[in-house]
């Protein structure tokens, strides 16, 4: 039976990044916030950071806390140090990537660390499910040399996260797979005049957003959302030149979203109770 075929022609929705400020100072585009949560479950906020001026970042992101999902941070040039309340102390450089899961608290701080004045990366939120927002924290970290790749359909693909599939069944497998929120992540550096296939499976939305080059009419620093399809689909891409893009999706979680700063609940009585133990010093466990 063949599968639907999307192309950028038949994009849903198309978002484009804002500049503003997070941490302390640091300048950022914002891709997606807390506005988009229904449209992107199960991600939530989409950053970047990119600049050769180091006053642009300097300041970092002291010490802050998380509860009730993941942030993951993928850097193409430069890096940050990474310290937290489980113990962790990681530093990701460019071409590697860091996931940290914040469940029921977490406290840590993310430096920057700079090559030849140059920083570029991106940080996501993805969302955990209500069963697992009070789970134990966890923390990991790749290196960019253990990065999968792949040369497919006469791309260079770095596979970040989860499972992907061509439309002939290879599989593309990530560094990491989230443990309870299935989502996927590609870093595709596209041939001109080249499509693309991958296959999307059923109730997943997708993402594509331009890192350098065009897709169509849209430079660098939009995203292209694709809804969910009940059934199984294909995602495909072409550009008239050469583009790199990040590539994801996942599968929603239609869970109530309640949001304040950097607590991701089910419900508001649930943020004021972060609220509570991050002020009384229990929100991170002894």
């Amino acid at each position: 039976m063949s599968l639907h075929v999307r192309n950028i022609e038949q994009v849903s929705r198309v978002m484009s990044a804002q500049a503003t400020q997070d941490g302390d100072g640091v300048a950022i585009h914002r891709i997606a916030g807390n506005h988009l949560n229904a449209v992107l479950d199960p991600f939530l906020l989409i950053d970047e950071i990119r600049s050769d001026d180091q006053k642009d970042y300097i300041g970092g992101f002291p010490p802050h806390p998380h509860r009730g999902f993941q942030t993951f941070t993928y850097m193409l040039q430069g890096g940050f140090a990474h310290t937290d309340s489980m113990g962790n102390k990681g530093e990701v450089s460019g071409g590697g990537l860091q996931w940290m899961s914040a469940a029921r608290g977490v406290v840590h701080s993310e430096m920057p660390r700079a090559e030849a004045g140059r920083l570029h990366g991106y940080q996501f939120w993805v969302n955990l499910p209500g069963a697992h927002k009070m789970d134990p924290p966890d923390y990991r970290d790749v290196q960019g040399e253990d990065v999968p790749e792949y040369h497919y359909a006469g791309h260079d693909i770095r596979a970040l996260l989860g499972d992907a599939r061509g439309v002939d069944g290879v599989r593309l497998t990530g560094a990491l797979a989230l443990p309870h929120t299935p989502v996927t992540l590609l870093d595709v550096t596209m041939r001109a005049n080249q499509p693309l296939a991958l296959r999307v499976p059923a109730g997943w939305t997708m993402q594509v957003l331009v890192v350098e080059g065009q897709l169509g009419k849209y430079p660098a620093r939009h995203l292209l959302h694709f809804n969910a399809l009940r059934e199984a689909s294909v995602l495909q891409l072409a550009s008239m030149q050469a583009t790199r893009c990040l590539v994801f999706g996942g599968q929603p979680l239609q869970e109530p979203v309640a949001q304040y700063g950097p607590f991701v609940m089910n419900s508001m009585d649930e943020v004021e109770q972060a609220l509570r133990d991050f002020r009384e010093g229990t929100l991170v466990a002894g």
